[in-house]
Protein backbone atom coordinates (compact mmCIF):
# COMPACT_ATOMS: atom_id res chain seq x y z
CA UNK A 1 0.00 0.00 0.00
CA UNK A 2 1.29 3.54 -0.96
CA UNK A 3 1.82 5.84 2.02
CA UNK A 4 4.01 8.90 3.12
CA UNK A 5 4.04 8.10 6.65
CA UNK A 6 8.01 7.48 7.09
CA UNK A 7 8.79 8.95 10.34
CA UNK A 8 12.15 8.41 11.75
CA UNK A 9 13.66 8.62 8.05
CA UNK A 10 13.83 11.87 7.90
CA UNK A 11 16.24 13.51 5.41
CA UNK A 12 17.05 9.67 4.33
CA UNK A 13 16.55 9.28 0.42
CA UNK A 14 13.43 7.01 -0.16
CA UNK A 15 12.99 5.09 -4.20
CA UNK A 16 9.56 6.24 -5.11
CA UNK A 17 8.29 4.49 -7.71
CA UNK A 18 5.20 6.39 -9.78
CA UNK A 19 3.25 4.16 -12.15
CA UNK A 20 1.23 5.92 -14.81
CA UNK A 21 -0.12 5.55 -18.32
CA UNK A 22 0.66 9.23 -18.73
CA UNK A 23 3.62 10.70 -21.39
CA UNK A 24 5.26 11.66 -18.21
CA UNK A 25 5.01 12.35 -14.92
CA UNK A 26 6.28 15.14 -12.62
CA UNK A 27 6.47 14.53 -8.78
CA UNK A 28 6.35 17.00 -6.29
CA UNK A 29 6.71 17.50 -2.61
CA UNK A 30 5.36 19.79 -0.39
CA UNK A 31 5.20 21.70 -3.56
CA UNK A 32 8.14 21.92 -4.74
CA UNK A 33 8.77 19.93 -8.28
CA UNK A 34 11.39 17.04 -8.03
CA UNK A 35 11.34 16.94 -12.18
CA UNK A 36 9.49 15.39 -14.94
CA UNK A 37 9.46 11.69 -16.23
CA UNK A 38 8.58 9.67 -18.94
CA UNK A 39 6.20 6.98 -18.38
CA UNK A 40 5.68 5.46 -21.96
CA UNK A 41 5.94 2.37 -23.00
CA UNK A 42 9.56 2.57 -23.21
CA UNK A 43 9.80 3.42 -19.58
CA UNK A 44 7.28 0.00 -18.77
CA UNK A 45 4.81 2.88 -17.58
CA UNK A 46 7.05 4.01 -14.68
CA UNK A 47 9.05 6.88 -13.38
CA UNK A 48 11.73 6.18 -10.40
CA UNK A 49 12.55 9.14 -8.05
CA UNK A 50 14.90 9.47 -5.07
CA UNK A 51 12.92 11.27 -2.32
CA UNK A 52 14.71 12.68 0.75
CA UNK A 53 11.45 12.11 2.82
CA UNK A 54 10.07 14.66 4.31
CA UNK A 55 6.58 14.66 5.74
CA UNK A 56 3.70 16.86 4.43
CA UNK A 57 2.09 15.51 1.13
CA UNK A 58 3.72 13.87 -2.34
CA UNK A 59 1.99 14.80 -5.54
CA UNK A 60 2.34 13.09 -8.85
CA UNK A 61 1.12 15.24 -11.79
CA UNK A 62 0.34 12.90 -14.79
CA UNK A 63 0.74 14.78 -18.67
CA UNK A 64 -0.60 13.32 -21.59
CA UNK A 65 0.55 15.74 -24.62
CA UNK A 66 1.87 18.14 -22.32
CA UNK A 67 -2.04 18.65 -20.86
CA UNK A 68 -2.33 17.91 -17.56
CA UNK A 69 -4.78 14.68 -17.03
CA UNK A 70 -3.94 13.29 -13.80
CA UNK A 71 -3.42 13.98 -9.95
CA UNK A 72 -2.43 11.63 -7.16
CA UNK A 73 -1.75 12.34 -3.82
CA UNK A 74 -0.13 10.86 -0.60
CA UNK A 75 0.15 12.65 2.21
CA UNK A 76 1.33 11.92 5.94
CA UNK A 77 -1.17 11.12 8.62
CA UNK A 78 -0.69 12.52 11.88
CA UNK A 79 -1.42 11.29 15.36
CA UNK A 80 -4.36 8.98 15.51
CA UNK A 81 -7.45 11.27 16.99
CA UNK A 82 -10.47 9.78 15.51
CA UNK A 83 -12.59 6.53 14.62
CA UNK A 84 -15.04 6.58 11.65
CA UNK A 85 -17.52 3.65 11.31
CA UNK A 86 -19.43 3.27 7.86
CA UNK A 87 -21.87 1.10 8.21
CA UNK A 88 -23.27 -1.16 4.71
CA UNK A 89 -26.34 -0.83 5.38
CA UNK A 90 -28.44 1.07 8.36
CA UNK A 91 -31.67 -0.75 8.27
CA UNK A 92 -32.03 -4.86 9.16
CA UNK A 93 -34.82 -6.86 9.47
CA UNK A 94 -35.65 -8.80 12.46
CA UNK A 95 -34.56 -12.29 11.59
CA UNK A 96 -32.07 -13.16 13.18
CA UNK A 97 -29.50 -13.43 10.08
CA UNK A 98 -29.44 -10.10 8.56
CA UNK A 99 -26.12 -8.71 8.72
CA UNK A 100 -24.24 -5.45 8.24
CA UNK A 101 -20.60 -4.75 7.90
CA UNK A 102 -19.13 -1.58 9.60
CA UNK A 103 -15.58 -0.34 8.44
CA UNK A 104 -13.85 0.92 10.97
CA UNK A 105 -10.67 3.25 10.12
CA UNK A 106 -8.57 5.54 12.49
CA UNK A 107 -7.96 9.06 11.34
CA UNK A 108 -5.76 11.88 12.51
CA UNK A 109 -7.36 15.30 12.81
CA UNK A 110 -7.54 15.75 9.04
CA UNK A 111 -9.30 12.81 8.00
CA UNK A 112 -6.30 10.72 6.88
CA UNK A 113 -5.97 7.32 7.74
CA UNK A 114 -2.25 6.36 8.40
CA UNK A 115 -2.16 2.53 7.07
CA UNK A 116 0.80 1.80 9.41
CA UNK A 117 -1.81 2.09 12.62
CA UNK A 118 -2.11 -1.19 14.24
CA UNK A 119 -4.27 -0.06 17.29
CA UNK A 120 -6.85 -2.63 19.37
CA UNK A 121 -10.53 -1.30 18.81
CA UNK A 122 -13.36 -2.28 21.32
CA UNK A 123 -16.81 -2.67 20.62
CA UNK A 124 -19.76 -3.15 22.35
CA UNK A 125 -23.38 -3.81 20.92
CA UNK A 126 -26.71 -3.22 22.39
CA UNK A 127 -30.09 -3.75 21.80
CA UNK A 128 -31.56 -5.70 18.78
CA UNK A 129 -28.29 -7.58 17.51
CA UNK A 130 -25.01 -8.92 18.17
CA UNK A 131 -21.80 -8.88 16.98
CA UNK A 132 -20.94 -11.78 13.82
CA UNK A 133 -17.60 -11.49 13.57
CA UNK A 134 -14.63 -8.93 13.62
CA UNK A 135 -11.82 -8.85 10.99
CA UNK A 136 -8.38 -7.13 9.63
CA UNK A 137 -7.74 -8.73 6.58
CA UNK A 138 -4.02 -9.06 7.89
CA UNK A 139 -2.66 -12.40 6.91
CA UNK A 140 -0.72 -12.98 9.72
CA UNK A 141 -3.49 -12.12 12.28
CA UNK A 142 -4.01 -14.81 14.66
CA UNK A 143 -6.70 -12.74 16.93
CA UNK A 144 -10.21 -14.26 17.09
CA UNK A 145 -12.79 -13.25 14.35
CA UNK A 146 -15.56 -14.45 17.44
CA UNK A 147 -13.83 -11.79 19.67
CA UNK A 148 -15.30 -7.94 20.65
CA UNK A 149 -12.28 -6.78 19.75
CA UNK A 150 -9.82 -6.08 16.61
CA UNK A 151 -6.62 -4.46 16.14
CA UNK A 152 -6.50 -2.82 13.17
CA UNK A 153 -4.13 -3.50 10.27
CA UNK A 154 -3.09 -0.64 7.34
CA UNK A 155 -5.31 1.65 10.56
CA UNK A 156 -8.81 -0.57 9.50
CA UNK A 157 -10.79 -2.72 10.61
CA UNK A 158 -14.31 -4.67 9.95
CA UNK A 159 -16.85 -5.18 12.60
CA UNK A 160 -19.66 -7.68 11.65
CA UNK A 161 -23.32 -7.18 13.43
CA UNK A 162 -26.17 -9.39 13.15
CA UNK A 163 -29.60 -8.82 13.73
CA UNK A 164 -31.98 -10.30 16.33
CA UNK A 165 -35.69 -11.56 15.74
CA UNK A 166 -36.68 -8.57 17.72
CA UNK A 167 -37.52 -4.99 16.02
CA UNK A 168 -35.54 -1.82 17.60
CA UNK A 169 -32.32 -0.60 17.52
CA UNK A 170 -28.40 -1.65 17.75
CA UNK A 171 -26.41 0.39 19.77
CA UNK A 172 -22.59 0.17 18.24
CA UNK A 173 -19.90 1.20 20.37
CA UNK A 174 -16.19 1.89 19.38
CA UNK A 175 -13.33 2.75 21.45
CA UNK A 176 -9.80 2.84 20.63
CA UNK A 177 -7.02 4.07 23.54
CA UNK A 178 -7.41 7.65 23.70
CA UNK A 179 -9.15 8.61 20.87
CA UNK A 180 -12.67 9.73 21.51
CA UNK A 181 -15.58 7.29 21.58
CA UNK A 182 -17.93 6.59 18.97
CA UNK A 183 -21.52 5.40 18.63
CA UNK A 184 -23.18 4.27 15.55
CA UNK A 185 -27.36 2.88 15.58
CA UNK A 186 -28.57 0.57 13.14
CA UNK A 187 -32.49 0.10 12.94
CA UNK A 188 -34.09 -3.44 12.88
CA UNK A 189 -37.07 -3.51 11.62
Amino acid sequence: MADWNWQGYENRTLNVVVYSSCDEVELFLNGKSLGKKKTDRDAKYLASYEVPYAAGELKAVGYTKNKKVQESFLKTAGSPTDLVLTAEKTMLHANNQDLTYINVEVKDDKGITNPKTELPVQFSVEGAGTIAGVGNANPASVESCHSNTRKTWKGKCLLIVKAGKERGDIKITATAGNIKTKELVIKVD
